[in-house]
């Protein structure tokens, strides 16, 4: 953040503890999930169905982010949704009832939009890729701490306990910063005179479409792995559960130091020279080698695939003003959200009624075909100042 006061460092520090809080309870889904789905007699593929409650949960909160901030102001809003989403968890651990369970995932996936909604408005003011970084980065550190507290923890529910603990902490963390905020509240969106931005030209629909695509697909990616790597390991790759649990939690320990590295000078210049679609091509070839690659190298390929695809999100978030004009930022970043979600729900439940139908096998398959449609839509909507479909053509893409 140029000209970043010891305010809004504070600021940035306590969103990015708030992101971590929430990335917990969704880590530890997937890798708990057999004893769940034995303690409540449940198949295997009834993840996707708890995926999916979580997710609509996420999905109804994803535009709310700007009212609840000026109804609020930014630190209130967030240290009482945290505060919810505490309670959520409490109800989750305690729950005898496979409904009451369901419903638990809806509360927290309502919280985890909610927040995720206020932080992207936050994202999007300070206009930084290093803040995203740092921010989307704690989230990582959230998601790779979560299945190693499953696997430590004496029981699911013991774990579940500690994520309220942690919102908990983080809402407590959120009160004590008084100022820094992006904005002097109450709006995200308009300026200290309450007028919005006025749009100077047309929304340019197609390249809108294209970022909506991007969104949706890459963070489809990012959940479908998280859930599903460790049923997909455990039962096609025979390997332990202890082994499965290290696996995903360095599939998310790659994205998070990926996505902090993006903080730093250096892989961040190294970034803008090679541009997302290059790197997403590095993706697609790791993930094909999920199909196919057994024993121990099938526990470090997961943290390699996360560090290579980690900058991805937190970067078109940062590029949506310098993409479609900073007028129309504040009226996409909820279509943003929404998007994400929409991809995050749909991939991880259909995957689930795969592999009822099917088996684990189809996993990596579909992670390769999502990996594939993400990186062919990056050659296509090219670098920030390229019209949608001039990277296969234009002399800038010589250098992607």
């Amino acid at each position: 953040m140029p000209h970043e006061s010891a305010g809004q460092s504070s600021a940035v520090r306590a969103v990015a503890f708030t992101y971590l809080s929430f990335a917990l309870p969704i880590s530890m889904l997937g890798v708990m999930w057999e004893p769940v789905s034995e303690r409540f007699n449940q198949s295997p593929g009834t993840l996707g169905v708890a995926g999916l409650f979580y997710g609509v949960g996420r999905l109804s909160t994803a535009t709310t982010g700007q009212g609840l901030v000026r109804r609020f102001g930014i630190p209130t809003a967030i240290a009482t949704v945290l505060i919810v989403l505490t309670a959520a968890s409490a109800a989750l651990a305690a729950t005898p009832f496979w409904a009451l369970f369901l419903g638990a995932w809806a509360v927290i996936g309502a919280c985890s939009g909610s927040l995720d909604s206020i932080g992207a408005g936050f994202i999007a003011r300070t206009e930084d890729v290093r803040s995203a970084g740092l921010i989307h980065g704690s989230y990582g550190v959230g998601a790779t701490i979560g299945p190693l507290v499953v696997a430590v923890a004496p029981n699911w529910r013991m774990a579940i306990a500690v994520t309220g603990v942690v919102t908990l902490m983080a809402a407590a963390s959120v009160r004590t910063v008084h100022d820094g905020w992006t904005t002097p509240a109450p709006s995200l969106d308009q300026p200290e005179g309450g007028a919005g931005p006025v749009p100077t030209g047309p929304l340019p629909v197609k390249t809108v479409g294209l970022l909506l695509l991007l969104f949706g697909v890459f963070v489809a990616l990012e959940v479908t792995a998280g859930l599903w790597l460790f049923t997909f390991l455990t039962e096609e790759r025979d390997l332990s559960d202890t082994l499965g649990r290290i696996a995903v939690s360095g599939f998310w320990g790659g994205l998070t130091i990926g996505r902090l590295l993006m903080s730093r000078a250096g892989p961040s210049a190294l970034l803008a020279r090679m541009g997302l679609a290059r790197l997403s091509l590095v993706g697609c070839a790791l993930v094909l080698l999920m199909v196919a690659v057994r024993g121990p190298v099938a526990v470090a390929l997961p943290f390699l695939t996360g560090l290579v695809l980690a900058p991805t999100i937190p970067t078109l978030f940062a590029q949506t003003a310098q993409r479609i004009g900073a007028e129309h930022a504040p009226r996409i970043a909820g279509w943003q959200l929404v998007a994400t979600n929409i991809g995050a729900i749909s991939v991880p439940l259909l995957v689930g009624q795969w592999v009822d139908a099917a088996s684990a096998a189809v996993i990596p398959v579909v992670l390769l075909a999502v990996t594939v449609t993400g990186t062919t839509l990056l050659f296509v909507v090219g670098r920030p100042g390229e019209a949608p479909g001039a990277a296969a053509t234009s002399p800038k893409s010589a250098t992607r």
